[in-house]
């Protein structure tokens, strides 16, 4: 059984990571997922991650959304 505390962003995306690594689970963008759930572990909300991940074919993203920014600002990350 989990509490609140086994739920920190590290812990989810090593757990998720684990599911991604069995041999009959083949998700359609697997590496997409890796590399969002890395941004998440690192303080990005996953939802922005997948978002900056999914856009690796674009030059920009745009976006309003400041905190977004200021995340992958500090993580130095950008489409891929």
């Amino acid at each position: 059984m989990l509490d609140a505390n086994d739920c920190t962003p590290v812990v989810i995306q090593k757990r998720l990571i684990l599911l991604l690594g069995l041999p009959n689970f083949k998700p359609v963008h697997a590496d997409i997922v890796r590399a969002a759930l890395a941004h998440y572990a690192q303080g990005m909300d996953f939802g922005d991650a997948l978002h900056l991940t999914l856009s690796s074919v674009d030059e920009a993203v745009m976006t309003s959304d400041k905190s977004f920014v200021r995340t992958a600002a500090k993580l130095a990350v950008s489409p891929l």
